[in-house]
């Protein structure tokens, strides 16, 4: 038998997976699986309006459901299940999730078993007033068994006493798996949490979007000097700058060349219309430089199941405790990772406070929630190109954000890592997750000349060693030389980063490169999608079931390399001036930092640099 994982860059497994939703009314739920999602009509996709199936050469298919606002009464029940197409297969792993608000309602598992599971639960008691977030999270372990494909479907109903609340059938081709994602809000009456009235911030639409042929150009120093000149003397726009640039290297390409965009800091340039040929441009009319502008995604992976509190009373007993500072949060017991990492007994010994700002350049973050807003700085947002509003339309930012200096111990939400210091939000990735490596490259810029001495980078995107694009190299070398640490997410693709193709940037040789590898929370042990190499991976810390902040908010359980970065990027922060004076080298601070807050795993020697773990306090 082979069992192949899904997300896994090296899978050439192909699966057909269908997630889709039926209505019963008063027939109940023992039927939801009889459903052919082949046949389900184009007009129910329209209840999900400006997102839906994206397919990404590589990265396997996504689904992202538009999010929808439904008023919803009390009597709320959920119906889900899944039913193998093959039935002459055995399954290892096959899941189904159901989150409300981010805990979990129930799950649907097969354990080596071949049918169909249905499970019904009444979630009413689990809504509040205001917008609740309902999740479904669909996840296979193991596509291939005996050299047969396996073929699943999973169907969803949601009743609303006896109507339907409501009723789609999304289709997903065949392609490299990864988790399916499907989210719907549903309204009751009433206002948002605590301090967030509404359920929180509302972003404008933000959507890159791709380009089959994006490239950047790089200019030497005479033609970057030749386009300041040209834009000097009055305001410079975006146009005037694109311009000027097309006008000093038109004669370099193709009539049909384009430019997007242009970074006056890092000088290049993001051009389309052009091909591989346009590298024998390189020498002529200043281009120092041409390479693909490769694609970038946040690094998150299925939220949930929750892990249990950690100070939840047994039956007739005491709750149980850890070492350190307790704070009054009433969701730090569920955030099992912040013991792991032994961040309450670093807070007993006064280390709350990060000693230097951090940069989150990821999606932007919702700065006007009450556990943010005293302590995100606005940054820019190079995504979507507005400015310095950088609302964080897809939660991923804010969650990163609130693990690293969510407010702590003001009896609202959740702790973070760090209880004061800032942290400065840039966004580079759009509502989706998505981006390009030319907009991460100018947020990091950014956050270097604005003061970042520490960068969370959460996301990535694979290269061989051998293509890796010079656009990254000397941005990462721009922050090095500026004295910047770029705390990396190793990627989620239980991948080999020693071997052929690498996630990057966690990758690059530089010292001041930390990647960061996810861990099992509360095991210690590699989390089974993150990426590795004991030469390119330099630390773990906890990846799952990581709970944190959500634009709305409430909260919301994540795993992923994604989650275990900031847990790393807040420590480092916190103990900057412990590890040395101002001038210290940035090699020497990284490696006393390895060093002196970090303990040695076994289970993770194979995985990361001398199986190092993340450890605030011994």
């Amino acid at each position: 038998m082979r069992a192949t994982r899904f997300g896994r860059a090296a899978s050439a497994v192909l699966g057909l997976v269908c997630v889709g939703l039926i209505v019963l009314g008063s027939a109940g739920c023992n039927k939801c699986i009889e459903m052919d999602c082949k046949a389900a009509p184009a007009a129910a996709f329209k209840l999900a309006p400006g997102r839906g199936l994206e397919a990404r050469p590589g990265g396997g298919v996504r689904l992202l459901a538009g999010k929808l606002d439904i008023p919803v009464g009390a009597d709320v029940t959920v119906c889900a299940g899944y039913e193998l197409v093959n039935t002459d297969q055995l399954v290892e792993g096959t899941a189904m999730y159901v989150l409300v608000n981010g805990d979990v309602a129930f799950t649907v598992d097969y354990a080596n078993e071949t049918g169909k599971k249905i499970v019904s639960k009444a979630i009413g008691p689990m809504l509040r007033p205001g917008v609740n977030e309902l999740e479904v999270w669909s996840e296979v372990y193991n596509m291939e068994y005996e050299g047969k494909q396996l073929r699943t479907r999973a169907g969803l109903v949601v009743l609303d006493g006896k109507s339907k609340v409501i009723d789609v059938c999304y289709n997903v081709p065949d392609t490299e798996y990864e988790p399916i994602e499907q989210t719907w809000q549903l309204a009751r009456p009433g206002g948002g949490q605590p301090g967030n009235p509404g359920g929180g911030h509302k972003c404008e639409p933000c959507a890159v979007g791709e380009a089959r042929e994006r490239w950047v150009v790089g200019l030497d120093n005479a033609a970057a000097g030749a386009v300041r000149a040209a834009t000097a003397g009055g305001a410079v726009n975006p146009r005037a700058m694109r311009e000027a640039v097309a006008a000093q290297i038109k004669a370099a390409f193709a009539p049909t060349m384009r430019v997007v965009s242009y970074s006056p800091g890092g000088g290049f340039a993001v051009v389309t219309g052009i091909d591989a040929d346009a590298r024998a441009a390189v020498g002529r009319n200043g281009v120092r430089y041409v390479e693909r502008d490769l694609p970038a995604r946040k690094l998150d992976t299925m939220g949930g199941p929750r892990t249990e509190p950690l100070f939840k009373a047994p039956a007739g007993g005491a709750a149980r405790s850890v070492a350190g500072t307790t704070p009054d949060d009433p969701d730090f017991p569920r955030q099992s990772y912040l013991p792991d990492i032994n961040a309450p007994l670093a807070w007993d010994r006064g280390h709350r406070k990060a000693d230097v700002r951090v940069a989150v350049v990821d999606t932007g973050a919702a700065y006007r929630l009450d556990e943010l807003s005293t302590q995100v700085v606005k940054g820019q947002d190079f995504a979507c190109k507005r400015g310095d509003d950088v609302c964080d339309g897809n939660g991923h930012g804010t969650h990163v954000s609130g693990t690293i200096l969510a407010r702590t111990n003001n009896a609202l939400g959740v702790a973070g890592v760090a209880w004061e210091g800032q942290v400065l939000a840039v966004r580079v990735l759009d509502d989706n997750g998505s981006g390009y490596f030319s907009d991460v490259c100018d947020g990091i810029r950014y956050a270097v000349d604005n003061g970042a001495k520490v960068i969370n980078l959460s996301l990535g995107g694979y290269a061989k060693p051998t293509e890796v694009p010079q656009l990254i190299t000397e941005t990462a070398q721009y922050a090095l030389d500026k004295g910047v640490v770029l705390v990396c997410a190793a990627g989620n693709g239980n991948n080999d980063n020693d071997g052929d193709a690498r996630n990057y940037p966690s990758s690059l040789e530089l010292p001041n490169i930390v990647a960061v590898l996810a861990t099992n929370t509360g095991a210690r042990t590699k989390a089974s999608f993150s990426d590795f190499g004991p030469k390119h991976v330099h630390i773990g810390a906890p990846g799952t079931s990581i709970l944190n902040l959500w634009p709305d908010g409430t909260t919301k359980f994540l795993n992923g390399t994604s989650m275990a970065t900031p847990q790393v990027a807040a420590a480092l922060a916190i103990y900057w001036d412990d590890l040395g004076p101002a001038g210290m080298g940035v090699k020497e601070r990284v490696q006393k930092f390895l060093t002196d807050y970090t303990v040695h795993v076994p289970a993770l020697k194979d995985y990361c640099e001398g199986g190092r773990f993340l450890q605030m306090a011994k």
